[in-house]
């Protein structure tokens, strides 16, 4: 335990509330994957569709994370979207005719429960492509000898 200290696995001590705190914390990083969704999803829709979506699995609280997804569009305009909860993360990402480009959100205080998710839709003049749905991060602390949260 912190042992005097003001923090512990870079929690506030005052966060250390043992019956409400979950085991495991990751700080963000872009070399450990946590969850990949490689799998290439093609539309040509004009309004928002989600593409890519993950629940983050119980145990973890207090988490910081890098999400990551490749695009590619042959329309005049492609446009994607981070969204954590329903709620937009950052700009709209939005783009012309290229081969796949890497987008990248760092999303910072993750708990279990919450969702993020992958919305894009074209100018109407062709295809979105979007893969390599991934989630990444590193283990930086937990409570009790547990095993590692399911992230599949």
């Amino acid at each position: 335990m912190p042992g005097g200290s003001s923090t512990y696995g870079g929690l506030p001590s005052d966060l250390l509330d043992l019956q409400n705190l979950y085991k495991w914390w990751y700080e963000d990083n872009d070399t450990d994957i946590l969850y990949s969704d490689d799998t290439e999803l093609i539309e040509n829709d004009t309004d928002y569709t989600e593409y890519k979506t993950k629940e983050i699995p119980q145990e973890i609280k207090f988490s910081k994370f890098t999400i990551k997804v490749s695009s590619k569009t042959n329309a005049t305009t492609g446009y994607i979207k981070f969204l954590r909860d329903g709620v937009q993360i950052g700009a709209i990402e939005s783009f012309g005719p290229s081969a796949y480009v890497t987008y990248t959100r760092d999303v910072e205080e993750v708990n279990s429960g919450e969702v993020f998710s992958i919305e894009g839709k074209t100018s109407g003049d062709g295809d979105l492509w979007i893969k390599n749905f991934r989630i990444y991060g590193e283990i930086i602390g937990q409570l009790i000898d547990i095993d590692l949260p399911t992230w599949s």
